[in-house]
């Protein structure tokens, strides 16, 4: 994993009002965009710059001089006054940058892409770094706009705006600070790789560990776990960095032994890697982690010796427990996996943690004795949790392309295959994608009995994309059981309960999740899902807004997951502001509004016409979105309506018919009979659907959703909509009965 870190001059431009443009004329504002690529990529070469990145309507450079960035800056404005029918804002900061895996990051990319935000349309605006460096350019002016607190930057950044022919002159009247919708413009431009890995590492591990504990103190900070621990992450000291991913596997190796003893609170190795470059203290560490014990170590590699380094510590008293240095030639994987049950085994005994047969007998099982498919397994594992961190897609592909190679060497390695499952999981646009995930995760537990994450993908695709609920139950559980100390397994079964109205063992177990994955990236995740299915679904509205909204202010990322929320709540504007701002096509917004019905075919026939081109010969009309239907004949399109409407309808009646239908298609066949005037067939699909299906957040939507206008006057409706809304006003009571004790 190559890693270097230098001083670099970065620019960061965009064109102003592309937004607004694109929700007018998407042509117009694509042309621009093609102009504006056209004028700049040139001219970044011509003054020895790098074209680095192209976000929408944005793009960053990257230039080993600040005054040839300079003159850059202004030949584009320049040239942008003449060829562009648009204004453009340009940000410099010279600053330290590391370049990690092809990826750039750090302060200068931060600091010139929140000046960019801040500038004046048309102007150029460079930090003091880049003044100084040019001050001595008698040809170049710049206007000095005082220190500003950049939005998100711990210090004062004095800022200048460059002066002459064209430029704009800043009004010095007006308070200038980065905009706080700088995170929303990014991910406007469709960039949310770019975001998690130029912004993302940098700004989350800050912002977010600051939002942490600012969440901890405010609902206090709980007592300290007895037997809770944290691993930190290993030490590299052999001489090849590039077998980081080898001393991270031996790291996580450990950890995930540890986390299969229940009598153990294990944080998780994304909480934990905060900690890797400068950490503080060993006591501070606890303190946030709220643990009380501390595991580090080193890892040296040379050939096929290796010398594994490890020593437990008290983090109240700071006083070593116990430490023991491995000194092995592994010339097969056995060797490590007996060091890895060495290491758990003498923690255990040390933090005098119950280690039962069952338990013993997992953490001694050898899943592979060969030491290269091993290999390949870790420096695959190492691209996926890459991925998992940036979403960077080169990171899953290689990722899977090391899986395969680790199953080639050992076909009857379980651990490659549910690694390959996983891959599978998050390849969308793969054909038989779902095929794929249970295939691999079938072979993973048949080889491995233990692999806890094959048993939670693949109970989570049960009930996801089969509805079998009863399979999802007993895998999800398996996974629980196997692997009790990881957040995303025990989250996944929170997800479940909740899904299912089971709030209150629900919410106990997002608790426990909180617990085990303090990490942002992970905490944020638990946020969301506590207050979208958890909250949402049970009718607690306040909660529910409250924990999507401490989501996004841990991880900006999530910025936008509030658009259901507004639609379940009947806060249809404020849903159609976040999908305009988050570039995303607002014509299914639309028809949940009455009277927009033409809104929404414009826009969604734009969306067809582009799904048309995509698909190509494999192009089906009729499997558009159903809500596309509907609006078609309120618009006089009635023939094409319909038959996108049929289609639906026979395809989730087929699905109902062999037990694999969600609660939320059985819900759009109540809605499009009500639509279409059927009322006495919605009614009688209204009466399936609370018999044999969740409600969750669907009761709510039903009440806004125009598409049931018609039988709301209807008895049977009405009787249906107060039992299951007085049955969630019970359950919020007893939960906050139970809050109140202190048992949530």
């Amino acid at each position: 994993m190559s890693q270097t870190r230098q001083l670099a001059a970065i620019m960061f431009t965009d064109i102003v009002g592309y937004t607004a443009l694109m929700g007018k004329d998407s042509d117009k504002a694509m042309e621009l965009v093609d102009v504006s690529k056209e004028i700049q990529m040139p001219l970044v070469e011509k003054h020895h710059g790098k074209w680095l990145k192209e976000m929408g309507d944005g793009a960053m450079a990257q230039f080993a001089s600040a005054l040839d960035a300079v003159n850059c800056a202004l030949e584009i404005q320049e040239n942008a006054r003449v060829k562009l029918d648009a204004k453009l804002r340009i940000g410099i900061h010279s600053g330290d940058i590391t370049i990690k895996n092809n990826d750039i990051y750090g302060d200068g990319v931060n600091v010139a892409a929140r000046l960019e935000s801040i500038a004046d349309p048309g102007g150029i605006y460079i930090s003091e770094s880049i003044e100084k460096a040019i001050r001595g350019q008698t040809n170049i002016k710049a206007m000095d706009l005082g220190e500003i607190q950049l939005k998100n930057v711990d210090y004062g950044v004095r800022t200048y705006a460059l002066q002459g022919a064209g430029l704009p002159v800043p009004d010095l009247k007006k308070d200038k600070k980065a905009s706080g919708g700088f995170f929303a413009e990014m991910k406007r431009r469709g960039a949310v790789r770019i975001i998690s890995i130029l912004i993302g590492l940098l700004l989350i591990a800050f912002l977010g560990r600051l939002a942490y504990n600012k969440f901890r103190d405010n609902t206090g900070n709980a007592s300290t776990i007895e037997k809770s621990i944290a691993v930190l992450p290993f030490r590299n000291d052999s001489p090849n960095e590039e077998h980081l991913y080898f001393c991270n596997g031996i790291m996580e190796g450990i950890l995930d032994h540890l986390a299969k003893i229940p009598e153990l609170t294990v944080i998780s190795r994304t909480s934990v890697e905060q900690y890797r470059e400068n950490p503080p203290s060993i006591i501070e560490i606890a303190r946030e982690l709220n643990v009380n014990y501390i595991l580090e170590g080193s890892v040296l590699r040379i050939g096929d010796r290796v010398q594994i380094s490890a020593q437990l510590i008290n983090a109240q008293e700071d006083k070593h427990l116990w430490s023991e240095q491995f000194d092995k030639n592994i010339e097969t994987a056995d060797i490590i996996f007996q060091v890895l049950a060495e290491v758990t085994q003498n923690i255990g005994r040390a933090l005098k943690a119950n280690i039962s047969p069952e338990v013993q007998e997992r953490i001694e099982f050898v899943p592979t004795s060969d030491i290269t498919a091993y290999d390949y397994f870790l420096q695959g594992k190492e691209h996926f949790y890459n991925y998992y961190r940036t979403t960077d897609n080169n990171n899953l592909t290689n990722a899977d392309r090391l899986f395969d190679l680790a199953i080639k060497q050992d076909s009857t390695f379980g651990l490659a295959y549910a690694g390959k499952a996983a891959v599978f999981v998050r390849s969308y646009s793969v054909e038989n994608r779902l095929d794929s995930v249970l295939i691999y995760c079938d072979k993973a537990i048949l080889l491995d009995p233990n692999a806890a994450f094959a048993y939670m993908i693949r109970g989570g695709e049960y009930y996801v994309a089969i509805n079998d609920m009863k399979k999802a139950e007993k895998d999800i559980k398996k996974s629980v059981e196997l692997s009790p100390n990881e957040p995303t397994t025990v989250r996944e079964l929170a997800i479940f309960y909740a899904k299912n109205e089971e709030y209150i063992p629900a919410l106990k177990l997002f608790k426990s999740a909180e617990k085990l994955g303090p990490d942002p990236l992970i905490l944020a995740a638990t946020f969301y899902l506590k207050g979208y299915r958890a909250y949402l679904n049970m009718g607690d509205m306040d909660k529910a807004l409250y924990f999507i909204n401490k989501s996004i202010e841990l991880n900006p990322l999530w910025e936008g997951t509030d658009y259901w929320y507004y639609i379940v709540t009947g806060k249809f504007q404020e849903a159609l502001e976040i999908a305009k701002n988050k570039n995303r096509n607002p014509g299914i917004t639309y028809t949940y509004m009455r009277g927009k019905s033409d809104s929404a075919v414009l826009y969604l026939d734009q969306l067809e016409a582009e799904r048309k081109v995509r698909e190509g010969e494999n192009y089906v009309a009729e499997t558009a979105n159903s809500r596309y239907g509907i609006a078609l004949i309120e618009v006089g399109r009635t023939d094409e309506g319909m038959a996108i409407i049929n289609y639906h309808l026979n395809r989730i009646e087929q699905r109902m018919d062999a037990g694999t239908a969600s609660s939320g298609e059985v819900l759009h066949v109540v809605g499009t009979y009500s639509f279409l005037g059927e009322t006495d067939k919605a009614i009688e699909y209204l009466k399936i659907l609370d018999e044999n299906y969740p409600w969750v957040h669907r009761i709510y939507l039903l009440q806004v959703d125009p598409l049931f206008d018609n039988i709301r006057d209807r008895e049977e409706y009405q009787e249906i909509v107060n039992n299951q809304l007085a049955k969630n006003k019970s359950i919020r009571e007893e939960i906050a009965r139970l809050e109140a004790a202190g048992e949530l």
